[in-house]
């Protein structure tokens, strides 16, 4: 996780106070939380750090770190993670070419014509839901 993130994401106040919870759960009394538990919060909460992330951050907080470094661990986190499905977003958005918040199966085959249409279909058939495919299906799908 780049430590150059910029802020600007928003974070809730609730998502904070999830934050503490698991901070709390997981501290080791005053050597505060061990590295593989904020690696395990930090997948909790929707962010699957690469191999080099990992390294990185290991490489930063060493076996324990303290709350306030683990909330910075987690503001870097949530602002990839946010950044991540705006990007997903919008590419939906440029998939959508009628412009009405819905992919069709010519959409979805028109940005993928090296795939066979028989794949496109069983793609399509995996990606809706409720017999549509939205933005927020298609995110889910995306992240899986």
């Amino acid at each position: 996780m780049d430590a150059h993130i910029p802020d600007g994401v928003e974070v809730s106040d609730e998502t904070v106070l999830e934050w503490n919870a698991a901070f709390e759960l997981h501290a080791d009394g005053k050597r505060g939380i061990a590295f593989e538990n904020v690696v395990k919060v930090v997948r909790e909460h929707g962010y699957d750090p690469s191999r080099a992330e990992l390294q990185s951050l290991n490489g930063e907080l060493g076996a324990y770190t303290d709350k306030i470094y683990f909330f910075v661990i987690m503001r870097r986190a949530h602002t990839l993670l946010v950044r991540n499905v705006e990007g997903i977003r919008s590419a939906f958005h440029l998939l959508d070419r009628d412009g009405n918040g819905t992919l069709e199966r010519d959409e979805l085959h028109a940005a993928v014509r090296t795939v066979p249409y028989d794949d496109i279909d069983e793609l399509f058939d995996e990606l809706q839901q409720d017999g549509q495919v939205t933005v927020d299906s298609f995110v889910d799908f995306v992240r899986q």
